[in-house]
């Protein structure tokens, strides 16, 4: 099975293809600029360059935790990839990474064509997958189907946040004078005197440069893909978004496109209250720029490109689909991003009352899941392989199960499924006790003290002709993954 696989793109450069959490074994890959340049560097620095975009957020546009992760790191004299996913180049490379759940002939795939990417991004994003796998590919720019793809669920979370103003001004020539009289035109106009004064007026308006680019991106989304008008039209929640987006651009002019991009380019949105606007812009200003990961559009020899923390997606997916299949268990999902469902590990008690209302909270900690139905779960969503969990991730998860005085946490990771069998692989440990003092003195606990870890993991189909095809085997996987968590969560100590 090949690591990397490589091809030429339509702009002359070199194309390749390869996938998460693997090593990179191709000297020619990491012998190039592009390799060299995302090699050790964080999430958090490549966001320093304006052409990457990065999906990795919540429902209020905060980015993830996980900055400091890498897109190709080196372990141990070994270069590999991460839980980072995307496509990224520069003037002369461009790399997809997908993921390592779905390759055709046992080889990686581009990301655009990678099922099980998709069926997240379906299931978490509300992206209309099925009527991407009938997007043609876009010549020169092998990236920008994702980006129209996402636009309607980056649009939705943007006006979720209420209306984009800002200060805009504005130049008059009328009779109706309520600004500032502009000297300069109104003696180059209306002189002699007719009635008219030319002013500026300064003010708070939706019809501004950052509503224009929205506005824009739908006009050429609708016009210049066959598929446009459908996603657009695809239900009434996004048909509404357009409708009004329209409305509070009546000044919109086709003409003035390259203007309004170069405007946003300049002016990145930086109001915090509005920041879910920003990865609107960026979404919005790389689809019009119709080249902008060719060679003619990277500059200075920099990165552009979208990366999608998988991590992330794996989490929210898990929390969509345990909501949906097991009903009856009741879900605490805290979000460190969104910052809601806070926990906390201490309290400073009052000296004279252990009784009174817990205040001065500290140890601010967000498990992953809990499932508060008797008896208590502490569950951790991992993007990892099986071997991969274990050091940090049983220290931490071991401090929560303290804390919320449960006996039963489990781990939830994607492996590949091995055969027809949907059924959950279930490997168990156990918490010991004892001194391991060179006399085996450590042993099990006893039945009522026993503590348990389960590593649950998600059996993930393999090739597929088609994505329905896909989506159907994935469907089974789902039902037997949440039979297997609602039975375990009756008898898992016990059993």
């Amino acid at each position: 099975m090949r690591k990397v696989v490589k091809s030429a793109s339509d702009a002359g450069q070199q194309f390749w293809y390869i996938t998460d959490n693997s090593p990179i074994e191709d000297d020619l890959f990491t012998s190039t600029d592009l390799c060299k340049s995302l090699r050790n560097q964080t999430v958090e620095t490549l966001l320093d360059e304006e052409g990457i975009i990065y999906v990795g957020q919540d429902e209020d546009g905060d980015v993830d935790v996980s900055l400091n992760q890498r897109v190709i790191g080196t372990y141990q004299g070994k270069t590999r990839t991460q839980n980072l996913i995307g496509v990224l180049g520069d003037d002369h490379d461009v790399v997809s990474i997908s993921t390592r759940f779905f390759k055709r002939n046992e080889e990686p795939v581009h990301i655009e064509n990678d099922y099980f990417f998709a069926y997240l991004l379906e299931k978490v994003l509300h992206v209309d997958v099925a009527k991407g796998f009938n997007f043609p590919p876009l010549k020169n720019n092998r990236w920008k189907k994702l980006l129209i793809l996402l636009f309607p669920y980056f649009l939705s979370k943007a006006l979720q946040v209420g209306a984009y103003k800002m200060y805009v001004r504005r130049e008059y020539n009328d009779s109706r004078l309520k600004g500032t009289v502009d000297v300069a035109r109104y003696l180059s106009i209306d002189i002699p005197f007719i009635g008219r004064v030319a002013y500026t007026t300064r003010d708070l308006d939706l019809d501004n440069p950052v509503s224009e680019l929205i506005r824009h991106t739908i006009e050429y989304i609708v016009s210049g893909f066959k598929i446009g008008q459908q996603l657009l039209n695809g239900n009434k929640n996004v048909r509404d978004n357009v409708r009004t987006i329209r409305l509070r651009t009546r000044r919109y002019l086709k003409s003035e496109r390259n203007k309004i991009i170069d405007w946003n380019i300049r002016h990145p949105v930086v109001n915090e209250y509005f920041r879910s606007y920003r990865l609107l812009q960026k979404i919005c200003v790389a689809i019009l720029c119709h080249d902008s990961i060719s060679a003619s559009a990277v500059r200075n020899g920099h990165i552009n490109g979208i990366l999608f923390d998988c991590s992330w997606l794996w989490e929210e997916y898990l929390n969509v689909l345990l909501r949906n299949k097991c009903k009856g268990l009741s879900f605490v999902h805290p979000r460190n991003k969104s910052k809601t469902g806070k926990q906390y590990l201490f309290g400073k008690p009052e000296k004279h009352d252990r009784n009174s209302e817990v205040k001065g909270v500290t140890g601010l900690i967000y498990p992953d899941f809990l499932i508060s139905s008797a008896p208590i779960v502490v569950a951790d969503a991992k993007y990892k392989p099986v071997d991969n969990i274990s050091g940090a991730d049983y220290l931490q998860l071991l401090a929560y199960m303290y804390r919320f005085d449960s006996r039963y946490g489990q781990y939830w990771y994607p492996e590949p499924q091995k055969d027809d069998n949907c059924k959950p692989n279930v490997n168990r440990l156990e918490l010991l006790t004892g001194i391991d003092d060179g006399e085996q003195s450590k042993q099990f606990r006893q039945e009522e003290q026993k503590v348990v870890l389960d590593k649950v993991g998600f059996p993930i189909p393999g090739g597929a002709s088609t994505y329905e095809e896909y989506s159907s085997s994935m469907q089974k996987s789902e039902e037997q993954f949440a039979q297997s968590i609602m039975a375990l969560q009756n008898h898992g100590i016990a059993s």
